[in-house]
């Protein structure tokens, strides 16, 4: 039940984020739509990381994970 409901969520999200996209790309320059869609990710994160409990894990992670993951843009 909660990977379905997960699962839709990250579609909803997923749509959510090309409409941005979309949107501040003909509105404006690339630079503008990525400056609206990329920090709207952090709080979303945030709040689901609430939700769900998963803030702790965060703290478990190493330095090297971190790096990693910002690497690959997540």
């Amino acid at each position: 039940m909660l990977g379905g409901f997960l699962a839709l969520l990250a579609a909803a999200t997923f749509g959510l984020n090309s409409v941005a996209t979309r949107r501040g790309v003909l509105t404006g320059t690339v630079a503008q739509g990525l400056a609206i869609t990329v920090p709207i990710a952090v709080p979303i994160f945030f709040i689901v990381c609430l939700t769900t409990d998963s803030l702790g894990i965060l703290s478990d992670l190493p330095v090297e994970s971190f790096l990693l993951l910002g690497i690959a843009g997540v």
